[in-house]
């Protein structure tokens, strides 16, 4: 790692692909840390491998000291871009992700489209029944409508057959996987499929529910941080 220049972390979001809930991490941006917010079209079709390319493109040029945070769906494309060796890479953080499908087999059959139309008046419900992370849920539900139900449906199943384990293996950088003690999406087994390929995958567990970095930013950071230390110490 180039000491000598500033840390600028990649942010990918979550299946909403979306920059919005990254707002509450933003704005407890450490002065020395850059931070990239990157969103994904909510009204095109994209399969990981066209996500990855459009990445890739965004982050053409001088990217010294580098980091991708993959957050839940976007973990695979953190791995996928980190394959590609973009110039200046130096880390790689995954939050409440995974490397194979996070559910069964089964599920890709689900008529995902359908739910998706649904999920989001539930989700409106809930952020008013909700008392800890009621603003956490309206933004989900916020974010939510602004994505088609064939897009979201799509990603969904492109997370349903995903397979981004040949990326782990060989991630040429160091990895942090940020644990949600309170996920109920992506199964604990998905970690323990991770640490199978790679022990030297550094582990921090945050007591938040799957939507972690909008809902316990400051812990994300605290995980963050020594991370990066670490980086740089290598």
């Amino acid at each position: 790692m180039d000491a000598t220049k500033r840390i600028r972390i990649a942010l990918l979001p979550g299946l909403h692909g979306t920059d919005a809930l990254f707002r509450s991490l933003v704005n407890l941006c450490p002065p020395e840390i850059e931070l990239i917010t990157l969103s994904y079209p909510t009204n095109e079709l994209r399969s990981y491998e066209s996500l990855t390319e459009m990445i890739l493109e965004k982050l053409d040029g001088d990217q010294s000291n580098l980091i991708l945070l993959g957050e839940s769906f976007s973990g695979p494309l953190a791995l996928f871009v980190a394959s590609r060796k973009p110039k200046g890479l130096v880390g790689v953080i995954l939050a409440a992700s995974f490397v194979l499908p996070p559910r069964r087999g089964w599920a890709k059959w689900l008529p995902w489209e359908i739910g998706c139309r649904f999920a989001k008046p539930v989700y409106g419900l809930r952020s008013l029944v909700s008392r800890r992370y009621a603003a956490v849920i309206q933004g989900i539900y916020e974010e939510l409508h602004k994505v088609s139900p064939s897009v979201l449906a799509d990603r969904i199943r492109s997370t349903l057959a995903v397979d981004a384990t040949i990326a782990l293996k060989e991630c040429p950088v160091p990895i942090l996987y940020i644990a949600a003690a309170r996920d109920i999406i992506v199964c604990k087994s998905s970690l323990k499929k991770i640490l199978a390929i790679r022990e030297d995958v550094t582990v921090r567990t945050i007591d938040a529910p799957h939507f972690i970095v909008p809902s316990a930013p400051a812990d994300v950071w605290s995980a963050i941080v020594p991370f990066i230390n670490s980086c740089r110490a290598a």
